[in-house]
């Protein structure tokens, strides 16, 4: 091992420590922030409980709308660690840090480490990656997975070259094997989310290789070999799950897949300008430099076989940012899969100028003062417009977040000027890093969505025969809370495609007259209604008693029994 491939090891080391460290902070320390971290905690919990590891339940019915190789990591994180919180976030976190260090070492192999390392921090510390490496969604794995597939097989393409420039025709054994690692994770990525773990890395090396004129090269790229390794890895369980389920292909692919993004089925369209201010708060702080990282990694036309790199990454981020632009289906975290090469650009801007006072960084360090201020003026109103758990310690966490970020954004210019970019960087990191930690010790008196509390009421008294019932809504977390699962009235939700295929639907899935009959019987029932709902079914009853066991700031628990 020579004394590059020595230090290399050693960043790797040092940056997991750190940045594990930093995403292993308070992640089993509030609960679950509902939809998204609840059905797939949820979906696991079935999973071990009922043994469904090919086909995928959620409160008992079919649920086909993902892969599965996320609810398989998530039940063998239940398996060790045990049906909470930390087990459910293990995984998205393992794979932010696994992202840092990926992106660490394809900058170490594609430029050099001062660049890795900027990058590294830069991908750890923006705001939206950070988010997502503590939150329970697919999103990030996939992100990670599609990142690890472009990252490989530009190591593979990249190293070649150089072979190629010094005369060396042989291509490497490592080449092959990053060309086969590439497809590897690109069948792990379909397994994850679906076709876009294939159709974004064909996009985007599809174009490279259209600008580059680089199709002479395909036969170095162990094309049968990396296939086969990729069918054999995505094949097996889309064979199963449709052998055990003939409806599963129209819904996942046709419904899921293809409609999802060409119709607003899925409800979630959002303006054409939607992704740039997800992008502007998400890669925060960072994004104030984002386009002079453009500027100073562009290729013009004529040398574009200069900047193969640079136009691959710009390839990577411009072709996915205009995908989920024009779709009809619209989510913060999809846009996540651009952020690793956004990080290395950016990391490059601040290697190849951190010695130069430039006016560009001068310009981004005003627009992380304008951005901070922007965001220190929505957490002060964010009370006024969202439901909040503890008003009094909220208020105070609020407080803390704007003194922070204020502080930090304000004094980062003026260690700027006094001193050098590198401390700058370093106190900016250390800023953020306290903001973003600051900001999950709050969430526990912020978010009040959760029904963890009523669940607990639930788990001491209930008996063996009583039923749960979540009225009007399917609230996610309610079954993963107290372990089983909950009939359902008066809702249509994403449980309807399951609800067509279950034998005893009426049980599960009834209307408000056969609720209101069930309401009279001596059966214990345990509802959990939204406030709102609470109090229309008093007003529609008057002549029913209802109990109330317990309340938050958004939901009540009731039974028709006195306890």
């Amino acid at each position: 091992m020579n004394t590059l491939q020595k230090q290399n090891w050693i960043d790797l080391l040092f940056l997991t420590v750190i940045i594990g460290g930093i995403y292993s902070i308070f992640l089993g320390s509030y609960a679950f922030v509902t939809p998204d971290e609840a059905r797939y905690s949820e979906i696991a919990r079935e999973m071990l409980a009922h043994g469904h590891y090919i086909t995928p339940h959620l409160n008992g019915v079919l649920y086909f709308e993902k892969p599965i190789f996320f609810y398989w990591l998530q039940a063998l994180s239940g398996k060790l660690f045990g049906l909470n919180e930390w087990a459910m976030r293990f995984w998205p976190a393992c794979f932010a840090v696994l992202g840092c260090l990926g992106t660490y070492f394809t900058a170490f192999k594609l430029y050099n480490r001062r660049t890795a390392l900027y990058a590294s921090f830069i991908l750890a510390t923006s705001f939206l990656y950070f988010a997502l490496g503590h939150q329970i969604t697919i999103d990030m794995p996939v992100s990670v997975l599609i990142a690890l597939c472009l990252f490989a097989f530009l190591i593979a393409v990249m190293d070649s070259e150089v072979k190629h420039v010094l005369g060396l025709d042989q291509v490497p054994r490592n080449n092959s094997r990053y060309i086969r690692a590439a497809f590897a994770f690109a069948a792990l990525a379909v397994l994850t989310k679906g076709l876009i773990g294939i159709v974004f890395p064909c996009m985007i090396v599809g174009a490279w290789i259209l600008i580059l004129n680089k199709w002479r090269e395909l036969k170095n790229w162990h094309l049968p070999s990396a296939i086969f390794i990729f069918l054999l890895i995505a094949l097996p369980w889309h064979i199963l799950i449709q052998i055990k389920n003939p409806q599963f292909f129209h819904f996942y692919f046709i419904d899921q897949q293809l409609l999802r993004y060409s119709t607003t089925t899925a409800e979630r369209t959002a303006p054409i300008y939607f992704y740039f201010v997800v992008l502007l708060i998400g890669l925060f702080p960072w994004s104030p430099f984002f386009c002079q990282a453009i500027k100073h990694n562009w290729a013009k036309w004529k040398n574009r076989t200069e900047k193969q790199t640079e136009i691959f990454l710009l390839l990577w981020i411009a072709l996915i940012f205009l995908f989920f632009t024009f779709s009809n289906s619209k989510l913060i975290p999809y846009i996540l899969p651009i952020f690793p090469p956004i990080a290395i650009l950016i990391g490059r801007y601040f290697a190849t100028v951190e010695l130069k006072k430039t006016i560009g960084l001068k310009i981004g360090f005003f627009m992380l003062s304008i951005l901070a201020l922007g965001f220190g003026i929505y957490l002060i109103l964010l009370p006024r417009y969202f439901p909040i758990t503890q008003a009094q310690l909220a208020h105070r966490y609020l407080i803390t977040l704007v003194i922070i970020i204020l502080t930090t954004a304000l004094i980062t210019p003026f260690i700027f000027r006094r001193f050098n970019f590198r401390s700058a960087f370093i106190f900016l990191n250390i800023g953020i890093i306290t903001f973003l930690i600051t900001t999950l010790c709050a969430i526990p008196s912020i978010d009040s969505r959760s029904i963890k509390p009523l669940a607990q009421i639930i788990l001491k008294k209930q008996h063996k025969n009583d039923k749960v019932v979540s009225y009007a809504h399917y609230f996610q977390d309610l079954p993963f809370y107290i372990h089983q699962r909950v009939a359902v009235v008066n809702c249509h939700t994403e449980l309807a495609f399951g609800q067509k295929y279950q034998s005893n639907p009426k049980i599960w899935f009834s209307s408000n007259d056969v609720f209101w009959k069930q309401w009279s019987n001596k059966q214990r029932l345990f509802v959990v209604a939204d406030r709102d709902d609470y109090e229309m079914m008093r007003k529609q009853h008057p002549n029913l008693k209802f109990y109330l066991l317990g309340q938050t700031v958004r939901s009540v628990l009731v039974s028709n029994q006195k306890m």
